[in-house]
């Protein structure tokens, strides 16, 4: 029951997108404003997204985390997620290391296995010989990644390596799936999971005694408990009417996972919201503001912010 009674916790994904008249500079000041007002408003995170040749203001979003989390004073900054197929694992470790390090507790690294163009992967990896397999490595880089975030004197014992700070704080993984389907992998490797309710077709299942089971055994076998969230998209606005008109602009209304963004005022973001911790036993939610409008993205902040009481 007290679980229940848990207050709802929200955070933002940030894809960079914005009208097509806003350059790549005002982008990068909108978003300076706009993570900072996230901050004053009670959210709990603020994560980018990494995406190549996607007219976004940025490509390398890690470089904007230190500017961020310096700019802000609790809100946890992050990536949602790093394309880590795409990269090395050894770079990504010492990187979001010495970030946590100097944000202690603050900084979040999402692993994704999107897809994205193979000559921007050759590039990255400066690998011309890589094909279009790229993505099978995968798995095999976040057991290498989780390695060098392990037991620090362990690592330098066996490969003579050390990511400094040596026995420095490590940031908080999470695994980002369309899915639960990842639980276990999650309890395995000490892994926190995040689950996009917006990059798939599929109808949604919220496993309630699936999810409670699940944080059980992890507090058993990791001794702490998992983070768990639900990413989820579309557009709020005071009026719900005009909600709907903005998303209609936008011409999401016919893409083939048009259902699953959630349109309308704040009550109706309440609501919904409410329904699915319900059925999940999940109280943190993380949206992705579809408005291109860096005006109404600052005003949903508030609605929402004074909707779920996150001050």
């Amino acid at each position: 029951m007290v679980k229940n009674m848990q207050k709802i916790k929200m955070g933002i994904l940030d894809f960079g997108y914005r009208a097509k008249s806003a350059s790549g500079i005002k982008i990068l000041t909108d978003v300076f404003e706009y993570s900072s007002l996230a901050d004053e408003l009670g959210f709990f995170c603020y994560w980018l997204s990494e995406h190549h040749n996607s007219g976004q203001a940025w490509s390398n979003p890690e470089m904007l985390i230190p500017l961020l989390a310096g700019r802000t004073n609790k809100i946890s900054i992050g990536l949602a997620g790093i394309l880590l197929a795409a990269h090395s694992p050894y770079r990504i470790a010492l990187n979001f290391k010495l970030l946590e390090s100097i944000f202690p507790g603050r900084i979040d690294l999402g692993l994704a296995n999107a897809p994205t163009h193979l000559h921007i992967v050759q590039k990255l990896l400066s690998n011309i010989t890589l094909d279009n397999t790229y993505r099978e490595s995968f798995d095999s880089k976040v057991n290498e990644l989780l390695k060098y975030l392990g037991n620090a004197d362990e690592l330098l014992r066996s490969e003579k390596l050390l990511i400094p700070p040596f026995h420095g704080a490590n940031p908080r993984i999470w695994k980002l799936s369309n899915s639960f389907n990842g639980i276990e992998e999650c309890l395995q490797k000490k892994m926190n999971l995040c689950k996009s309710v917006f990059h798939s077709n599929e109808p949604d299942v919220f496993e309630r005694d699936r999810i409670v089971d699940f944080r059980e055994r992890y507090i058993l076998k990791n001794k702490t408990a998992p983070k768990i969230t639900i990413a989820f998209s579309g557009i709020c606005e005071k009026d719900s009417k005009n909600a709907r008109r903005t998303f209609n602009n936008l011409g999401l209304r016919n893409s083939q996972n048009s259902t699953k963004y959630m349109v309308g005022c704040p009550a109706l973001f309440k609501d919904r919201i409410l329904e699915i911790k319900e059925k999940s036993s999940i109280n943190e939610f993380i949206f992705c503001d579809q408005s291109l409008s860096f005006k109404k993205r600052m005003e949903t902040l508030l609605l929402l912010s004074r909707e779920f009481e996150l001050n």
